[in-house]
Order: structure tokens, then C-alpha cells, then sequence
């Protein structure tokens, strides 16, 4: 079975694929950014960090570190995809669309302390898109 990041349209008539489809066909194209969530896996705990994935153009790379930035993160992890062209980074990156995520915590677990930190992030990166006016509550 394949999971949701790997699941590249078209469909084939799975639900993972058919999803995955509609993500990137009907969800991504009414989007200016892409905010990704995730609290670490079973095995491992993150410290707090934005992540962002290397980009080809550099004014999307300019404008994926601004929005690390502006996430509020201790820490930003620039990674590679290495050319993986089945992942929602790389549809982000083909459509020009800024895409940052973050791992808060982990062992398969999301603490207070995590949920405050996601929280006033996005406050912070809905602003910095422009979406929100102001400073986080």
C-alpha cells in the first residue's frame, strides 16, 4: 500500500491515489501556500524546526526561507529532494507555490508545549502570507 506522499496522480482507482489526485488537481490550484504539520513518527523526537526543501528558482527559495522565517521556528531544515518527483513538495515546487512544514515533537505523541508552538506558528505564517492582519492572540 502506498502512503499519501508517495501516491502520484492520476488516479488509479485506489482511495490513497484518488486523493492524492485531488489534492494536487482541484486543492493545489486554489492555493497560494502550503502549510505541512507533523509531530515526528514513533522512532524518532524532533526539536522544533521549520522545514523547507531546496528549490530550483531562486526567487521560491528566496520566498520558502522567508516564510521559515517567519513560521518562528528555533531552527530550519533545508533539504533535498534529489529530484523525487512524488512528493507534495515537488507539486508545490512545479507550480511555484511555497511550501513549509515543521516536525514538532515526536515518538508518536503531540504535547502541549507542541501544540502552542504549531499554533503560534500558524498565526504567525497566515500573516506572513498576508491572510491575517496583526499579531498572533
Amino acid at each position: 500500500m502506498k502512503t499519501l506522499p508517495r501516491a502520484s496522480p492520476p488516479p488509479d482507482g485506489t482511495p490513497t491515489r484518488q486523493i492524492a489526485d485531488y489534492i494536487a488537481n482541484v486543492i493545489l490550484p486554489m492555493i497560494d501556500a502550503f502549510i505541512d504539520l507533523h509531530s515526528g513518527g514513533y522512532s524518532m523526537n524532533f526539536v522544533h524546526s521549520a522545514i523547507i526543501y531546496r528549490q530550483h528558482s531562486p526567487d521560491l527559495m528566496k520566498r520558502a526561507v522567508a516564510a521559515a522565517q517567519g513560521w518562528g521556528m528555533p531552527y530550519c531544515i533545508v533539504l533535498d529532494d534529489l529530484g523525487e518527483r512524488r512528493t507534495i513538495d515537488a507539486l508545490c515546487r512545479e507550480r511555484g507555490l511555497v511550501k513549509v512544514g515543521t516536525e514538532l515533537s515526536g515518538g508518536a505523541t503531540v504535547s502541549v508545549a507542541a501544540l502552542a508552538v504549531a499554533e503560534t506558528g500558524i498565526w504567525r505564517l497566515l500573516a506572513h502570507f498576508g491572510v491575517l492582519a496583526g499579531d498572533p492572540p
